[in-house]
């Protein structure tokens, strides 16, 4: 692959599962070493207390955005961090403006480099979450587009209502 697809934001939310890693990863285990991707497998892998985790990756957007991650993860309260990244909240939560979350982000304990990677990013996305704004994720919503439009919603909608495989 060309240097220069490593230069951006691939994935924010990917297809990530760690359930393998954390299951035969031993609680205190020496050291783990991990491919960042979205930081999505990484950030389970610290429930087993690593004493040293080593993350790798030839992007280092996706470095930057781990390191996010991680930054919200010790600064936020459980609502004030599915808030910033825009998960689904509970009832009755709100969610962050453009202007919340820009303050939010100023205030987090960041390394310069980082910084300097995610404000672009933030920037072009108004300010709203970077959680879908990914390459990857990005794919899915132009695929969704272009089977709506070969299909019609109507369809579209009517199969994700099916509820086992018996329904067509």
């Amino acid at each position: 692959m060309k240097n220069d697809y490593f230069q951006h934001l691939n994935y924010t939310l990917g297809n990530e599962d760690s359930r393998l890693e954390f299951d035969v990863l031993g609680e205190n285990c020496p050291h783990v070493v991990s491919v960042c991707g979205s930081g999505g497998r990484v950030i389970p892998l610290l429930g087993k207390s690593p004493r040293e985790i080593t993350v790798v990756d030839v992007s280092p957007v996706q470095l930057a955005l781990l390191r996010l991650r991680i930054a919200t993860l010790g600064a936020l309260t459980t609502e004030e961090y599915l808030t910033f990244w825009a998960f689904p909240i509970p009832a009755g939560t709100h969610f962050y403006s453009r202007t919340e979350r820009k303050r939010r982000f100023e205030t987090l304990d960041l390394d310069t480099e980082t910084r300097a990677l995610l404000t672009p990013l933030f920037i072009r996305a108004e300010w709203n979450s970077l959680l879908l704004e990914g390459r990857w994720e990005k794919t899915f919503f132009k695929l969704s587009q272009i089977v709506r439009g070969l299909l019609g919603s109507e369809w579209v909608e009517r199969f994700f209502r099916i509820e086992d495989e018996t329904e067509h």
